[in-house]
């Protein structure tokens, strides 16, 4: 079983090594055949403007994840950091965040967030 500190161990190494956003991911690296399926799958997000980010991040050989999907590449790994992810394992679905929360036992506003390493923050959208 997978524990909060060990998903801090593991969002603390993709601080480090400079992960970059990309929408619709889950813990990656940046290639040419994933920017094309994504700029697919999400043309209103990967647009015309943003595609020399994209091929910035490639060139430089990183790694990528949204929001959600850093949690889910945590699981999906194993908590093994740049492991490739194997989808949906560790009984961790592929939803979104707003998916997510609702999967969480416990939740409360921020101003009675207990100080647990490990705790995440939502917000709607």
């Amino acid at each position: 079983m997978l524990t909060n500190l060990q998903l801090v161990d593991f969002c603390s190494q993709v601080y480090a090594a400079k992960w970059v956003y990309w929408y619709g991911t889950y813990g990656k690296p940046c290639t040419e055949s994933l920017y094309n399926s994504k700029r697919k799958q999400y043309p209103s997000h990967y647009t015309a403007s943003r595609a020399a980010g994209y091929q910035r991040d490639i060139a430089e050989h990183r790694w990528c994840a949204d929001c959600v999907g850093m949690i889910k590449g945590f699981f999906w790994s194993s908590g093994q950091f740049e492991t490739t992810p194997k989808y949906a394992t560790n009984n961790c679905p592929d939803v979104s965040a707003n998916g997510m929360i609702k999967l969480c036992r416990e939740t409360g506003p921020i101003k009675s967030i207990p100080d647990i390493p490990g705790l995440v923050v939502w917000k709607d959208g």
